[in-house]
């Protein structure tokens, strides 16, 4: 049987999640392990799903997991920089404006969508990376160039960064030979969605709905 592990949670039990998850077969397990890291392990461990509010599931407890296919966090606080938008249109969106060196310090997840300027160039780079939280994450579906790949390795192989998915590098297509390409906490994707067939019928439908 299959087991979904409870790290922690604020309210007084699980059953809502009991109700929806135990009929399909899977096993639910609940503990307030969030304080200490050793019973944290045992529990993710041979857990083929993990639900967590406050815990730590970092770098370390994700190694030691088994089976686990899906980590899902209860709730998550959005933060954004874009000095192009008016902060009251970020937060109409549900969204916390903050500066970007705000967002450098306190994001667990960094994610770039920005375009490729002279202001945005090298935005992740050996000072901003100093700034960040160690065991940060970094996304980056925006372009290769807002991201000193040099630096970026170097972040991954100290264990400043516990991982980075990159739908885009520099130099594209990114060499072979590259410490990012032989790393096992790096995810490289080809930046290809947009000539998908879905995407594509997608993109058509939208314009022909416009009209």
């Amino acid at each position: 049987m299959q087991i979904a592990a409870i790290t922690d949670h604020s309210f007084t039990t699980p059953d809502i999640e009991r109700a929806i998850i135990e009929p399909l077969g899977c096993s639910v397990i609940s503990q307030q392990a969030f304080t200490d890291p050793h019973a944290l392990i045992e529990l993710v461990r041979d857990a083929d799903y993990v639900i967590t509010q406050f815990a730590p599931v970092n770098a370390g407890g994700i190694d030691c997991m088994q089976k686990c296919t899906i980590i899902v966090r209860y709730g998550c606080r959005v933060i954004a920089c874009d000095p192009g938008i008016e902060p009251g249109r970020i937060e109409a969106d549900g969204v916390e404006p903050v500066s970007l060196q705000q967002l450098y310090a306190e994001s667990d997840i960094v994610t770039l969508h920005c375009p490729s300027t002279e202001a945005t160039r090298s935005m992740i780079a050996a000072e901003s990376i100093a700034a960040m939280k160690d065991g940060a994450l970094l996304v980056n579906v925006a372009r290769g160039t807002l991201v000193d790949s040099g630096d970026l390795a170097g972040a991954l192989r100290s264990g400043k960064f516990a991982g980075a998915a990159l739908d885009v590098t520099d130099p594209e297509p990114i060499d072979p030979a590259h410490p990012l390409v032989g790393m096992d906490n790096v995810l490289i994707t080809s930046h290809v969605a947009s000539v998908s067939e879905p995407s594509g019928r997608k993109l058509r439908t939208s314009v022909a709905n416009t009209v």
